[in-house]
């Protein structure tokens, strides 16, 4: 799930700013297969909710991608928080999973 240079690539992020960040599985392929999937997510998410101070407004999780509507509260980019968040639900996907590779 974790592309980096996608969300860096925009260069333009802006403290108090609102952003509509989204993700889908690679190849479209579920990411959560279970209700233990989804509340790991939402665990990780409130984990670097905080770290990164972002202000969650919205979320969908859905069987193969995610949506989050998060105003960036601070002169930290929004798309670290966005890496760490997926790099570590990534992690535990692969190794749950027994997955090698994109998620």
């Amino acid at each position: 799930m974790t592309d980096q240079s996608r969300f860096s690539r925009y260069k333009h992020y802006a403290k108090d700013a609102y952003y509509h960040l989204y993700n889908r599985g690679n190849g479209r392929q579920n990411i959560f297969h279970s209700k233990e999937d989804y509340l790991f997510y939402i665990n990780r998410l409130d984990r670097y909710i905080k770290k990164y101070d972002v202000e969650l407004i919205a979320y969908v999780l859905m069987p193969n991608h995610i949506h989050l509507l998060a105003k960036q509260k601070t002169d930290i980019p929004i798309y670290k928080f966005v890496a760490s968040l997926h790099t570590s639900y990534s992690i535990y996907f692969n190794k749950k999973n027994k997955h090698v590779g994109h998620v």
